[in-house]
């Protein structure tokens, strides 16, 4: 199990590099804050984002928090904000990869999240925009015997860069 963890992480980027590299037409977004849309449940992620068309995008997001390091793939549908203050609304389906370096060897050390993320962003500048709203992730529970549900609310500053 050890080896295909590392395996898993050493093709990551190569992988990622070389998708990147076919699409040039992907950006690069960092956020930083209180868990991410995109990232999910990180303090910090980098998220490469096409646009498929004009309120609709991919995205692929690496991040990690103190205890939660994960990758993550999903699609973001954009709204018309209900506030005026806000620039826009979203919701955001993913699917992740959670790597748990603390867990006992009873657990799972990687765990696939579902989540759903709805919220609202407020244009900065150009380049940068706060985001806030709800996250909601679920997984299948260690034992197998239920579904653990992590609800949790965001607060981020993303730049593109």
């Amino acid at each position: 199990m050890k080896r295909m963890i590392f395996i898993m992480a050493l093709s990551l980027p190569v992988a990622q590099g070389q998708l990147i590299k076919l699409l040039p037409s992907w950006t690069t977004y960092s956020s930083k804050g209180l868990f991410d849309h995109r990232g999910g449940f990180s303090f910090y992620s980098v998220s490469k984002v096409r646009s498929l068309s004009e309120k609709r995008q991919l995205h692929l997001s690496a991040g990690s928090s103190l205890f939660i390091h994960s990758v993550t793939a999903g699609m973001r549908n954009d709204f018309d904000s209900p506030l005026s203050f806000f620039n826009r609304s979203y919701a955001v389906t993913s699917l992740a990869l959670w790597a748990l370096p603390t867990q006992t060897s009873e657990s799972m050390n990687l765990r696939p999240v579902a989540s759903v993320s709805l919220g609202l962003e407020k244009d900065l500048s150009e380049k940068t925009s706060l985001h806030m709203g709800l996250l909601i992730g679920g997984s299948v529970s260690g034992k197998g015997s239920g579904v653990d549900i992590y609800p949790v609310p965001t607060l981020s500053y993303v730049k593109r860069w």
